[in-house]
């Protein structure tokens, strides 16, 4: 995995799942939004002025979880083309913490409530977001 993606600037965003422990934080996508709502997602977000993918993966999750994370808690970058905006590159980022990160979750304003849920729960719901599906299993298959 080349750790150096983390460094770059010239993202629309970064999103990814968040490990606690074996299980994956998520949460329900609210109403307020016209893009997939209802829908299982990752954190994760656009780039404000200046970030690099770290930094834009590092502020959504404290927003949305209020949890902090380090770059030696990164276990996967990869870059993708933006599905919401042509032409744009995004960055699927894997975060892993320990079981007792559980126990600082303090959910934010977006979306309808989180749940910390197996793999297995995530990859077969026909809830979750489509297009993390594949980024997933590319993980998951250790293609980096």
């Amino acid at each position: 995995m080349n750790l150096e993606l983390l460094n770059r600037t010239d993202h629309q965003g970064a999103k990814g799942p968040v490990f606690i422990g074996q299980k994956l934080v998520v949460f329900e996508r609210d109403n307020k939004t016209d893009y997939l709502p209802g829908y299982i997602d990752f954190p994760g977000g656009g780039k404000e002025a200046g970030e690099t993918v770290f930094e834009t993966f590092q502020r959504e999750i404290k927003e949305e979880f209020g949890l902090d994370i380090s770059k030696d808690q990164v276990d996967f970058v990869k870059e993708y083309p933006s599905t919401r905006f042509i032409g744009e590159k995004a960055f699927f980022v894997v975060a892993k913490l320990p079981e007792e990160a559980a126990e600082k979750i303090k959910f934010g304003p977006e979306g309808t409530g989180y749940r910390i849920i197996s793999v297995e729960e995530f990859m077969s719901s026909n809830k979750a977001v489509p297009f993390m599906l594949p980024r997933m299993k590319d993980y998951l298959s250790g293609q980096a």
